[in-house]
This record gives structure tokens, sequence and C-alpha cells, in this order.
């Protein structure tokens, strides 16, 4: 009894595990027009513990995070930081805790308007957050953005934590970012492997059952893995309705 109790503690001891928090808050108003989004930022600073000794207090490392991310990214006149996220991963092995706090933000730009030609620019100045691609979606990838019954078009700078961050633009010029779920985010161009993941392409003819129960002519102009972005009804002037439909309610022409 005694060996196995001395096992099972050795076991717990031998043995290392992480866990994760994080927390987002903003920093700056952005309910006006005039500011675009010109950076993402971030900065890092870890600190260990041997028996609960060592480290810094939890304002502290917060602070030292901070700091390192204004070392990396001085902000410059007009510049603030907003949709600041604050993540702290700690690990345990035997009795050191290592704790790593990790400050990301926006970089926002007051006062100054961005005109089309500045997308490409702005983009390459972001940081693509360690992956470039994700089920069949890549960094600067055009696409359209289905969100709040809206469909929107923008261009994918990266990938954070199991989302797509993209670039978009509101009020006439400005630019502006988010993080949206993946399903949110359609292919808005035809392309072979399109018909291999999902069993369809863009611009493809098909058929769906409306609410109506009346059988629909339509044409995919957007599609990822759970729902396709239809238009039907095309009438004079290019005008016509447009529908989000499952995948699986879909009929091939």
């Amino acid at each position: 009894m005694r060996n196995s109790l001395y096992l099972i503690i050795s076991l717990f001891f031998l043995n290392s595990c992480a866990f994760h928090t994080g927390m987002m808050t903003s920093s700056a108003s952005l309910t006006d027009g005039n500011f675009k989004v010109v950076q993402f930022a971030s900065g890092e600073v870890t600190t260990r513990h041997f028996f609960g000794i060592g480290g810094l207090k939890k304002d502290a490392v917060v602070k030292e995070a901070k700091q390192d991310l204004l070392r990396k990214y001085p902000l410059k006149r007009g510049q603030v930081l907003a949709n600041v996220t604050v993540d702290v991963k700690r690990t345990y092995f035997l009795m050191v805790i290592t704790t790593k706090t990790t400050v990301s933000a926006d970089i926002v730009q007051f006062g100054v308007f961005a005109d089309e030609n500045e997308f490409d620019a702005i983009n390459d100045q972001n940081i693509t957050m360690d992956k470039s691609s994700v089920a069949n979606f890549n960094v600067k990838d055009s696409v359209f953005i289905y969100t709040h019954n809206l469909i929107k078009r923008a261009e994918i700078v990266g990938f954070p934590k199991n989302r797509v961050r993209v670039l978009f633009f509101i009020s006439g010029d400005n630019l502006t970012a988010d993080n949206v779920n993946l399903s949110h985010v359609f292919k808005m161009k035809s392309n072979p492997q399109n018909v291999q993941l999902y069993g369809y392409d863009v611009d493809e003819r098909v058929q769906f059952i409306g609410e109506d129960k009346n059988l629909y002519d339509a044409v995919i102009f957007g599609i990822n893995s759970y729902q396709a972005g239809l238009k039907y009804d095309i009438g004079e002037n290019d005008s016509f309705k447009w529908k989000m439909i499952p995948l699986a309610k879909l009929r091939k022409l």
C-alpha cells in the first residue's frame, strides 16, 4: 500500500501540465470613423516560481509585458492601443511553476485616412500570428465575411487562436480589423480545391428549396465547410436576392 502511495506521488511530480487564461479589454474608444488599425502588436514576459518563491506579482507581470510590447512597437503621434488582450499560460513541472504572460493589442491611428492602395501595405505590416493557412484559407486571401445578416468583403491577415483575423473597410475608406469565427468566412474565388473540400465551387449553378417549398435556381458567390452564399432571382441590371444555405440542402444542376 505504501509503495503504491509513493508511486502515485512520484507520478504526480514527474508530470507537467499547463493552464491558460485570458481577458480582453480596450484602451481606446472606436466609435468614431476617423481611425484605422495599422498594426497588431504583442509583448511577453516569463517568470518562474520554485515552491511558490520567486517571480513577480500579477500586476507587475502584466506591466512588464506591456512595456515589452511598447519597446517593440513604440507608438507614434496619434496612435493608441485598442482591443488589448492579456493571456496567461502557467506550466507546472515538478515543483517549478512557469508563467508566460502575453499582452497583445491593435495599434490604432486616429485622424489619418487610408485609401484602397494602402490595403496591401498595411497587411504586410501585420503579424500573421503563427499560421499562414487554415482550412483552405490563406493569409492575404480576399474573402466574404457574413455577420449580423450582412456580407462584408475583407482580406485575411492572420489566424490567432483558431479564429480568422480580417481587415476590411468601414465608413468609407477607413480600415478596421476583427477576429471572426471560421464559419463566418467564405471563399469568394473559384478553385478546384473548393470542389474537393466542399463538393461545390464558387460561381457554380445549384438549386435549393425555399421556405415557400418552391425550387429555386441559384449561383454560389461564397462557400465554406458549413454553408454557401447563394444569389437567386437574378433580374435586370444584375439585381438579385441572396441567402445562406447549408451545403447539405443544395442540389447540383
